[in-house]
């Protein structure tokens, strides 16, 4: 299963004056569709990887989003900075994480 995307990818296409500099936080957001009835199991999923990130140094919000009633899912990701961020994205904890979580999504969606 593919890894959630790091920053970078649509960075080129942004005005240079919009994209953060190397220092500055960046926050990344990511949205899931969950195979139904697997719910429970992927919050119970989605609030562990939330967990794990928050013991990455540069650290500084994470959390899990959705609507009562919906599969639809998302999960928000703030460090300090770029290197921050990429030392999480690059993780062999958030690769474990990620190994756990195909059989809950609707489809392979680039997780």
């Amino acid at each position: 299963m593919a890894g959630l995307p790091g920053p970078g990818a649509s960075d080129a296409q942004a005005p240079a004056d919009a994209r953060p500099s190397s220092d500055e936080p960046v926050t990344v957001l990511y949205s899931r569709r969950v195979k139904p009835g697997h719910e429970a199991d992927f919050e119970a999923w989605a609030h562990g990887i939330v967990a794990a990130s928050r013991q990455f140094p540069g650290h500084l919000a994470a959390s899990v989003l959705d609507a009562p009633g919906s599969r639809e899912y998302h999960i928000l990701f703030s460090f300090a900075d770029r290197r921050s961020l990429r030392a999480w994205l690059d993780s062999d904890e958030r690769r474990q994480w990620l190994a756990r979580v195909g059989q809950l999504l609707e489809a392979d969606q680039g997780l």
